[in-house]
């Protein structure tokens, strides 16, 4: 245990030295001016910027607290709160955001003491409204922005193919899944095969049941609308670099939603939260030093909440360093999902 959390914390320094190695190497490569970046913060526009995306957040976190209530698996909304910034904090430390849903999931099940198979696909549907969404707006940005934006073009397309037919298998040919699922448990111990293709059954009915036309609807407003609130964390640090006043609010509006969600589909490159591909996404749409500014903000928010919810939040803190070591360290669960009190 002791060697699986130094482990967890290297690893973890390490991530946030590649963070910031990539973020130093985008302000060169691009030629950003750092004195006119650091002369740009100041106390009030980090708070409102903040602010933001906070509501962002929220709003992210009723998602997941509704579809969890959808899929018959209530949970508490401040614990979707809680495991939302938990797993903005574990995607920013592994290699294209992979620790971000996994965390999410096992917190939120420890959290609340239910089905880890549910939440899963809880996770999924987050997952799939919010790739969608990018997805959609990087690809009609990538239009707008070539050549820069190739690279954005090509991945946004992989990222489609991949869900088309990741999500075609799981509810319309559910049985090629199967038989993959099936495959793994015939190489586990027999009394652990049963069970496997029971909860894997209970994973891929829930995920069709998440489906619905009227989550669909409630779930994609959810996720436009937050992804609003983050193009509007913009303005403020925009307002002090650049002298926005002869432009139209609403196409500096369009270009902070087109660089968020170009830089959403580059994350998923293989750094740790996308460093360094992520910085590039935004520059594609905006001024390289509003980039690194928004950049360097939306870290510390990553950052931030997560370690206040390890200062303070004494009950849950136990709960959270373990699936944060089993998403950084690797290690076996040995959770038990029953009921946590927080």
């Amino acid at each position: 245990m002791a060697s699986s959390g130094k482990r967890a914390v290297i690893l973890g320094a390490f991530s946030i030295s590649i963070t910031m190695a990539s973020y130093l190497a985008y302000a060169r490569l691009s030629n950003a001016d750092l004195r006119k970046l650091a002369e740009s913060f100041t106390l009030s526009s980090i708070l409102i910027s903040m602010s933001l995306l906070l509501m962002s957040e929220t709003l992210k976190a009723y998602r997941l607290y509704y579809i969890s209530k959808v899929l018959g698996e209530p949970v508490s909304f401040s614990s979707t709160i809680i495991t939302r910034f938990v797993g903005n904090t574990a995607g920013l430390l592994t290699p294209g955001n992979l620790g971000a849903e996994p965390v999410r999931v096992l917190t939120l099940a420890s959290l609340n003491g239910v089905k880890i198979e549910k939440l899963a696909a809880a996770g999924v549907l987050e997952s799939f409204y919010d790739i969608v969404v990018a997805v959609a707006i990087s690809l009609a940005a990538s239009m707008v922005f070539l050549p820069a934006s190739l690279p954005v073009l090509i991945v946004s397309v992989i990222i489609m193919a991949l869900w088309i037919a990741g999500l075609t298998g799981l509810v319309y040919r559910e049985g090629f899944w199967k038989k993959v699922i099936k495959g793994i448990s015939d190489r586990l111990p027999e009394k652990y095969r049963g069970q496997v293709l029971s909860r894997y059954k209970d994973f891929t009915l829930a995920v069709t049941a998440g489906l619905n036309p009227k989550a669909n609807v409630i779930c994609f407003t959810l996720t436009i609308a937050s992804f609003f609130l983050i193009a509007l964390s913009f303005i403020p640090l925009a307002g002090i670099i650049e002298d926005s006043k002869g432009m139209e609010m609403f196409h500096r509006a369009m270009d902070f939603v087109s660089g968020y969600s170009m830089s959403f589909v580059m994350s998923f490159l293989p750094t740790p939260g996308g460093s360094g591909f992520f910085e590039y996404g935004l520059g594609v749409a905006m001024e390289k030093e509003l980039a690194l500014a928004w950049r360097m903000v939306f870290i510390l928010f990553s950052l931030t909440p997560t370690a206040l919810i390890l200062l303070f939040g004494v009950r849950i803190r136990k709960t959270i360093i373990s699936n944060l070591k089993k998403s950084l360290g690797g290690e076996t669960s040995q959770t038990s999902y029953g009921p946590s009190e927080y």
